[in-house]
C-alpha cells in the first residue's frame, strides 16, 4: 500500500479526532473511504470503475488517474 503525506487543517483534525475516538476507527480506514467517495463523486463511478479494474501489469494506474483527473478537473467547476 502506498503511503502519502497529509496535513489537515486544524478545524478538520478536531473533527477527524472526535470521529476516531467515538467510532473507534483508525485514520487510514476513514481518509481511504473519504477519498474514494470524493473521487467517486468527482470522476464518477463508470471512469472510477475502470481504474479499479486495470490493474495488470501494463497499465500505470496513477499516471492514467492523474490524466483523467487533470482532464476533468475544469468540468467540476
Amino acid at each position: 500500500m502506498t503511503k502519502k503525506k497529509i496535513e489537515l487543517n486544524d478545524e478538520i483534525d478536531r473533527v477527524l479526532n472526535q470521529y476516531l475516538e467515538a467510532s473507534g476507527q483508525d485514520m487510514n480506514q476513514v481518509i481511504n473511504r473519504a477519498l474514494k467517495e470524493y473521487l467517486l463523486k468527482h470522476l464518477g463511478s463508470k471512469d472510477c470503475r475502470e481504474l479499479f479494474q486495470k490493474q495488470d501489469k501494463d497499465t500505470n494506474l496513477s499516471k492514467y488517474a492523474d490524466e483523467l483527473l487533470r482532464g476533468s478537473i475544469n468540468d467540476n467547476y
